[in-house]
């Protein structure tokens, strides 16, 4: 009897602490328990005592400057986009639907900690809360409230649509299977005491993304007495920083270029409907509708349906030609994404943040990584599937054969990566993982080349840098730093070589442009905001990209192949387009490219493929109109003592909540940046503004 009350005690116990644990889990945040604090130039500080709160109080300030950008990615998952805003909005309902997220979160949940989902609720408490406070900037019916599986959602839907999934899926109901998809890129490298005058450990991340949208960044610095103290950016929405650094560490990442999703074409039977052969059997080909509502006429929503299929690979559509396609990527497979992410602004050395890594949740990016301890530290990384090396993967896949059908994944180490490298920098500006730091120490052992480098090669920032960081045996932080901004092409690359043709042309052939051409050949190949030369250069290859149809930049890799009869269609263009809009071709290049924010235009920083990079269309006017650039800019130096210096930058924000503080836009055409810390009894000190969120 006495045992059987000392059994019974000690289960009374046990499930009182569980009891204890679920209440406290549970229990709703109270807003007065965090601070945030805004400086001059608008950027949140969160300071809290759980990590829960200041997940909270990131949602709350990210709302407070960009609550219709949050909306964007939240409403996909909820498939209500179309119901906002129309033809487009039912793209990225159907794309939500098709990939099935939200069954993958249900059915792998239990793959997520406690303490993250906690983390999660705290983020979505303070965005239901934001909406409970102000519904007339809630933009569509049926978002919230929003849970913890529905940040997990957007989180898979976001990557798949990042990594290339959405497009591949939007080719096969075009009929054009094999059409690949967009390439941005990004700017990161780190250097060792042994590359630096004082001994200091530095570090640059600097993405280039979009300008406007919800895939723009936004900065914030969360800091918990649970271990949190990360400064950085996020994309609107995003529940932990993305890119940045704490007191020990850093990190930045670029987009990389390997195979990250497979269409697989099924062999159906010849007679019977929708059944597909499998290692020589017959299955059925399940059938799923999508269902959706689709705003027209800016009032009217009307119900519509698309139906779509199941098959052992995964999702499957019906395209041209009654053949049947189905879709099969890392990404959306995995739901650990923003996981991955929290455990790493929490880590607090290499060896934390490698176990991070090993995690192998983020299904993209390059990392440049250097912390306080002098290490600096280059990957690759990627959900890589293990593949059979006897099919050509690069293109359509026969999908009968569990051959093919691939389930598991090449662990971390068995992807590019260098470490401590003697020559002391490591480098990414979406050149090949092959060249990371200095010739001989590169990481030889790797996977098929076409499976983790499909764009092999260096292109016109590869080479600049590498020019630049070879002038010199050290550079000091300042010099450091100006390596980013620098707007010079480099003396050779794969594409200069490429467009010799240009240069091959005579121009007293053709009187007419002879002057232009002359003006194309002297260019220095700079883009200050003063070089007339290089807007000629611009609006020529823009005609020509146009020509080809090239919407990314592996032109930059891969080269180009113009001949001379095109070269002078595009100078006779760009001679027409300047005169007729400006009335002569001495254009300065910041009065041709400019960059537009709440209704006003700037001259508009940076060039194609430059360190200083600026990637614009043609716009109203004659001119062109800046979309992708600089959208981050963070540099930090580690001394033993963890950060000492962390300057960062945020040029282009457009938010209209910002445009109260001080512009950090014309601090960037001075090629300068803002100074930060993660100091809170500094930056309590020097607040504009300090208050609790609600």
């Amino acid at each position: 009897m006495k045992q059987f009350n000392s059994l019974t005690i000690q289960l009374l116990v046990y499930f009182l602490v569980i009891l204890c644990l679920h209440s406290t889990l549970s229990a709703q945040i109270n807003p007065q328990n965090i601070t945030i604090a805004r400086d001059k130039w608008g950027v949140p500080h969160i300071f809290s005592k759980t990590d829960a709160e200041a997940s909270y109080g990131l949602a709350w300030a990210n709302a407070e400057d960009a609550f219709e950008l949050m909306q964007q990615q939240l409403a996909a998952s909820k498939f209500v986009m179309g119901k906002w805003i129309g033809k487009n909005g039912a793209a990225a309902d159907f794309f939500a639907q098709f990939i099935n997220a939200e069954k993958l979160v249900t059915e792998h949940w239990d793959e997520l900690t406690p303490e993250y989902i906690r983390y999660l609720e705290g983020y979505c408490q303070a965005v239901n809360d934001f909406a409970e406070k102000y519904p007339k900037r809630v933009k569509v019916k049926g978002i919230f409230p929003i849970t913890p599986k529905d940040v997990v959602h957007t989180y898979v839907v976001t990557f798949s649509f990042i990594t290339g999934i959405a497009g591949t899926v939007q080719n096969i109901l075009n009929g054009d299977v094999d059409k690949h998809e967009l390439r941005l890129g990004s700017n990161a490298y780190a250097f060792s005491s042994a590359k630096s005058t004082d001994g200091k450990t530095y570090l640059c991340a600097n993405p280039h993304f979009q300008l406007e949208g919800p895939l723009t960044f936004y900065e914030a610095h969360i800091q918990s007495e649970e271990g949190l103290n990360m400064l950085g950016a996020i994309f609107q929405g995003g529940t932990s920083i993305f890119i940045g650094s704490n007191e020990h560490l850093g990190w930045g990442m670029t987009w990389n270029f390997y195979d990250r999703v497979d269409v697989y074409k099924l062999k159906m039977h010849p007679k019977e409907k929708l059944k597909y052969e499998f290692d020589g059997k017959w299955l059925d080909l399940k059938e799923r509708p999508i269902k959706l509502k689709v705003k027209m006429l800016g009032f009217l929503t009307i119900p519509a349906k698309k139906m779509t299929y199941e098959s052992i690979y995964g999702p499957t559509l019906k395209s041209k030609g009654n053949n049947f396609y189905s879709v099969r990527g890392p990404s959306m497979l995995n739901i650990g994404a923003g996981q991955q992410y929290y455990y790493m602004n929490k880590a607090q050395n290499f060896e934390d943040f490698e176990k991070t890594l090993r995690m192998n949740k983020i299904s993209m990016f390059n990392i440049v990584y250097a912390d306080k301890e002098d290490n600096i530290f280059y990957m690759t990384n990627g959900i890589i599937p293990i593949r059979d090396m006897s099919f050509e993967w690069d293109s359509v896949i026969p999908g009968n054969t569990s051959k093919t059908l691939w389930k598991e994944y090449y662990p971390i180490d068995s992807l590019p990566q260098v470490k401590n490298p003697s020559c002391g920098y490591i480098f990414n500006t979406n050149n090949t993982p092959l060249n990371a730091t200095c010739k001989g120490e590169n990481d030889t052992i790797y996977l098929p080349r076409h499976w983790l480098d499909a764009r092999p090669g260096d292109n016109n920032r590869s080479e600049r840098f590498m020019e630049l960081v070879n002038e010199k045996d050290k550079f000091s932080y300042e010099e450091f730093k100006a390596m980013k901004f620098d707007n010079q092409m480099p003396q050779k690359s794969y594409f200069l070589k490429s467009i010799q043709p240009l240069y091959d042309i005579n121009p007293d052939n053709y009187p007419d442009i002879a002057p232009v051409i002359r003006k194309i050949h002297g260019w220095n190949k700079k883009a200050d905001f003063e070089n007339t030369d290089a807007s000629l250069f611009l609006v020529t290859f823009s005609y020509i990209f146009e020509k080809f149809e090239i919407a990314n930049n592996d032109p930059f890799i891969s080269g180009i192949d113009a001949d001379e009869k095109l070269y002078v269609e595009a100078i006779r263009f760009a001679k027409k387009k300047l005169l007729k809009h400006f009335g002569t071709t001495e254009v300065a290049l910041g009065d041709l490219q400019r960059f537009e924010r709440n209704g006003t235009d700037y001259p508009g920083p940076g060039y194609a493929d430059m360190l200083r990079a600026g990637w614009s269309i043609p716009w109203k006017k004659g001119r062109h109109k800046l979309v992708y650039g600089d959208t981050y800019i963070h540099y930090v130096k580690f001394s033993k003592n963890g950060a000492e210096e962390i300057e960062t930058l945020l040029p282009f924000s457009t938010l209209p909540s910002m445009q109260k503080y001080e512009d950090q836009l014309p601090i960037y055409n001075k090629q300068q940046t803002k100074k930060m810390t993660l100091d809170k009894e500094e930056i309590l000190k020097n607040a504009i503004k300090i208050y609790n969120p609600g």
